[in-house]
């Protein structure tokens, strides 16, 4: 209705919304609170905080519209990577925690048993489940280092730029590039020329390497660069530069970029489905394996008592 030009109380009017929170919306507007503050000060946070930045550069109706198209794309990135590994990492920590309770549940009282009644001792296996255990928690804790690289502002920009300048093409570069473009992209669909745009994507919170691509670029055009060869940096994916020249003598030029979205969109789907299937075969490698140990502790009482 806003992308219409219908006004904002008339958009409520029409729209079917509960008698409840009319009533809220109508007690705001007596007390003098207006539609768009009432809005933004009742927006899911992660709405919020692109309406405060976007709001200063843009009509109201235009940073709503803005922050939701760029809220569906991050949660359509989130659900698409938990789709892939939820399962797989749910099996994992289900075989931690497996392995954890029978050790120290159950395991000492059956190792008591097998070497008082036949002097076996079966500690080597207890062993074997606790080097996987260790294994699985070194994994868990390797990732969750690098996480934390890559998420903390401290040191994110540091090593984003040493893994660009090392490899030139890697998935966390073309998923840095892909996440610039989402922003970059909408505000030029909004009307906003390329310098309102990226002096804009360098001011915007919790977004470190996306500010800093937007830095470079800044960089290169005080420089005296070109709007191609601004992009022609080594923080993005040299493939964007292709299709900023492709798009340059395009009629539809936002289409081509739009392109590159859907590229980037189609190999994080592949690269996650391949990551999904490592991990799954993992898992079942340890579940095969916790199992077969398991089986082995517990066929031994039984092969005690059939001998008896």
């Amino acid at each position: 209705m806003l992308k219409s030009g219908i006004d904002i109380n008339n958009a409520l009017k029409i729209m079917k919304i509960d008698k409840e929170f009319l009533n809220i919306i109508d007690l705001n507007f007596k007390n003098g609170i207006e539609i768009d503050e009432f809005i933004l000060n009742n927006s899911d946070w992660r709405i919020k905080k692109y309406l405060l930045i976007f709001s200063k550069f843009l009509s109201f109706n235009k940073s709503l519209d803005f922050a939701i198209k760029i809220y569906d794309k991050k949660k359509k990135i989130k659900e698409l990577f938990l789709k892939n590994t939820a399962y797989p990492i749910f099996l994992i920590f289900t075989i931690l925690l497996f392995i954890y309770i029978f050790n120290n549940l159950f395991f000492d009282n059956i190792s008591t048993m097998i070497y008082e009644i036949s002097n076996i001792n079966i500690n080597y296996l207890k062993f074997y489940l606790d080097l996987i255990f260790n294994i699985i928690l070194i994994i868990l804790l390797i990732m969750l280092i690098v996480l934390e690289l890559f998420v903390n502002k401290k040191y994110s920009v540091f090593y984003y730029q040493k893994i660009c300048n090392i490899f030139n093409k890697n998935f966390i570069k073309t998923y840095s590039t892909y996440n610039f473009m989402i922003y970059y992209l909408e505000c030029l669909k909004q009307g906003l020329s390329n310098k309102e745009t990226i002096n804009i994507l360098m001011t915007i919170k919790g977004e470190t390497i996306v500010n800093l691509i937007a830095k470079n670029l800044d960089d290169n055009l005080i420089l005296g660069k070109n709007y191609l060869n601004s992009f022609q940096t080594k923080l993005i994916d040299k493939r964007l530069c292709d299709f900023i020249n492709i798009s340059i003598y395009s009629k539809n030029n936002l289409d081509v970029i739009a392109s590159f979205l859907n590229l980037c969109e189609n190999e994080f789907n592949k690269k996650l489905i391949k990551i999904s299937v490592f991990l799954q075969a993992f898992a079942y490698m340890l579940v095969f394996i916790c199992v077969y140990l398991v089986y082995k502790v517990l066929l031994i009482p039984l092969n005690i008592i059939g001998g008896l």
